[in-house]
């Protein structure tokens, strides 16, 4: 499902978009034998071009899964920067190092990492994955290092 925020007013701007599930559609194309063209990524582009010529400003990555793990996570952000609009990635964060934290400052990509705890002991415990509480912690010295 796609979710559009429309911004209250007289207006009735659209101020962003949420984009769906893609890890489903990602299921049928792989079914699908010979098949070249991936009709998702130009239809992001053709939502993206809808909601920048309705004033929008964001398109968002919910977190379903891993965004980042997406093949085409880097062209949807290229293209949403190119639009002169932001990406917001909610994200566990474990895929985040120093370069792709530099490629998401540089992609005006907004990201909200996802966490239990900054407990990285209690953080593995909760997940049940021994070291995913320390690439958090990596993930967010990477971006602070951007940002702050």
């Amino acid at each position: 499902m796609t979710f559009l925020q429309i911004e209250p007013g007289y207006s009735r701007r659209i101020t962003g978009i949420k984009l769906p599930r893609r890890m489903e559609y990602r299921r049928v194309k792989d079914s699908i034998p010979n098949y070249t063209n991936d009709p998702i990524l130009d239809e992001i582009r053709t939502i993206t071009d809808f909601v920048k010529s309705r004033e929008g400003r964001v398109i968002v990555h919910p977190g379903f899964g891993e965004p980042m793990m997406d093949p085409d996570f880097w062209d949807i952000v290229d293209y949403t920067k190119s639009s002169e609009m932001s990406t917001v990635l909610y994200t566990n964060g474990t895929m985040i190092n120093e370069e792709t934290a530099r490629r998401l400052y540089d992609g005006n990509v907004y990201v909200l990492v996802k966490t239990n705890t900054l407990d990285a002991e209690k953080q593995d415990r909760m997940v049940g994955r021994r070291g995913a509480g320390a690439k958090i912690q990596n993930a967010l010295q990477h971006l602070y290092s951007y940002w702050f």
